[in-house]
């Protein structure tokens, strides 16, 4: 593994008033009863390419969506019937983490990662959460401080790519 870039974590406190956005002609946000199905959309950042990695990560929220009472919610957006944006939320006591947040690349700066950010925040709430905290990559550096969110960390990444992978098989 090698240092990757820091990453900030950014926090807020859903006591706080949620933002009111108008909705968007067209757009339904919906949670997602299947996670399998997920395993087959393709991803808004990573495109069509289902790694390993993800599937992993997806099966095992598909175990976490089992829990009762619900603790992981994943809603998915669709513009005019195409598939528009992701976000997955798990809540633990009463702080909501949020993962995977994304908008298609082509669908940007139209509103619809606010509707989906108001609408998990929503659920959030109706689920207990009080406070809020998520990673946020680069895109998002500009947009969740416009929601309230503000930074509260750093989280160091690590990266392991493909050469490392291949290296590391030659020394077995």
């Amino acid at each position: 593994l090698k240092r990757g870039a820091s990453l900030k974590y950014y926090g807020m406190d859903l006591n706080s008033r949620l933002p009111k956005i108008s909705p968007l002609n067209g757009l339904r946000i919906y949670p997602v009863e299947d996670f399998d199905a997920l395993l087959y959309e393709p991803h808004p950042f990573y495109g069509a390419k289902a790694s390993a990695r993800k599937r992993t990560l997806l099966a095992a929220f598909a175990r976490l969506s089992q829990q009762v009472p619900q603790r992981l919610f994943a809603f998915v957006s669709e513009m005019h019937g195409h598939f528009a944006g992701m976000g997955v939320t798990y809540i633990h006591n009463d702080v909501v983490v949020g993962y995977d947040f994304a908008v298609v690349k082509a669908l940007r700066r139209q509103g619809i990662g606010a509707a989906m950010l108001l609408a998990m925040g929503e659920n959030a709430i109706r689920q207990g959460a009080v406070c809020a905290a998520l990673l946020s990559s680069t895109d998002g550096l500009k947009f969740y401080p416009h929601f309230g969110f503000r930074p509260v960390g750093i989280y160091p990444t690590f990266v392991y790519n493909r050469v490392m992978q291949k290296q590391d098989e030659a020394v077995r």
